[in-house]
């Protein structure tokens, strides 16, 4: 596990975006994620033993994400 997860948070909508991709941080301000809270934890990038995938869903009319 060394991979920063960044979060990140519009403040209007308070939606919440994790990803391990910084360019995405940096490319959601233009959505209104505004409120960087940093690399809370680190996750792996690859499948290994012991580990279980996490899979983002977004549903578009609401701009929701989950986990």
């Amino acid at each position: 596990m060394t991979a920063p997860v960044y979060h990140t948070v519009n403040p209007t909508t308070r939606a919440n975006l994790l990803t391990i991709s910084r360019k995405e941080i940096d490319s959601a301000r233009v959505y209104g994620f505004t409120d960087y809270r940093g690399a809370p934890f680190k996750a792996a990038t690859a499948a290994s033993t012991g580990l279980v995938a996490a899979h983002r869903l977004y549903r578009a009319a609401t701009g929701d994400f989950i986990w």
